[in-house]
């Protein structure tokens, strides 16, 4: 099942990259796009899964490759007196539209209502940002998500 998700930054969502000669994290990106982080979002998944007592197989969740985003901005991080860091950033409040694919053929794939309990826990206490469990970036919340093809076996992979 192929579904669109559309999420909305509660926190802001920080580049990955060690910092470059501009001393500024960047995202990772392939021409336009930004490139996600796909082993954030499935230990994120199996986390949220497994703290959630839900029996699924998070590896049925295929994640987006890439994101076109909107704009960048640089986040100034502060985190003691006299240290700072710089961040490519997308700001709170960004709107951010994704397609996951649900590979319902696999063993416990989770169902649609599972998979947006399991983004909203990701989105409340865990974040999309490598930064974001340990110090809050990159979480979200969820503001829809629904079916867009029906059957991820027509979908050529």
């Amino acid at each position: 099942m192929l579904t669109l998700v559309r999420i909305r930054l509660n926190t802001p969502l920080l580049g990955d990259l060690s910092p470059g000669r501009d001393g500024i994290r960047r995202f990772r990106k392939e021409g336009d796009m930004v490139l996600i982080n796909e082993q954030t979002w499935r230990e994120q998944f199996t986390q949220a899964a497994g703290e959630a007592h839900m029996l699924v197989n998070t590896e049925a969740i295929c994640p987006p490759r890439t994101l076109l985003p909107a704009s960048y901005h640089i986040y100034t991080r502060h985190y003691s007196q006299v240290k700072l860091d710089y961040f490519e950033s997308f700001r709170k409040g960004t709107v951010l539209n994704m397609t996951f694919m649900l590979r319902e053929n696999l063993p416990k794939a989770p169902t649609l209502e599972q998979f947006k309990t399991l983004l909203s826990l990701v989105g409340t206490w865990l974040g999309l940002s490598p930064w974001g469990s340990k110090f809050g970036y990159g979480r979200f919340e969820v503001m829809d998500v629904h079916e867009i093809a029906a059957n991820s076996t027509e979908i050529s992979e």
